[in-house]
């Protein structure tokens, strides 16, 4: 059987999305999302998108707004230090947003119509 990276999330943006550039001029923007669970706790999530996907995010997007994300995880591995100057290993996983879509009730930003996915802007 082949290996599956593949999430789903539906949630609310915990903050304005901020769009940003590369060095070499790709958009990219990271974000977080709040997921209530079914026995009313919350999990926080940290997002990024990149090029379409980042800027059709920063277009449509606020604090608040409901949001549904397929995409996949992505980890990350780098040397961190404490306070005291010892390095150690620090190990980050977030959401890749491959496609992004307001969740049910969600206006858009422009026109207030429901729009597809950030693939079709």
């Amino acid at each position: 059987m082949a290996d599956l990276n593949k999430v789903f999330e539906n949630g609310r943006l915990t903050r304005d999305p901020e769009l940003r550039g590369t060095t070499n001029g790709t958009s990219v923007v990271r974000f977080s999302i709040a997921v209530t669970r079914y026995d009313g706790k919350t999990d926080f999530f940290d997002c990024k998108a990149w090029r379409g996907t980042a800027e059709f995010l920063c277009r449509n997007f606020r604090k608040g707004d409901g949001i549904l994300i397929e995409g996949h995880l992505e980890k990350s591995t780098y040397t961190a230090h404490t306070k005291s100057g010892e390095a150690y290993e620090k190990t980050d996983v977030e959401i890749v947003a491959d496609t992004v879509n307001f969740a049910v009730g969600t206006k858009s930003r422009t026109d207030g119509n429901l729009h597809d996915t950030a693939e079709n802007a």
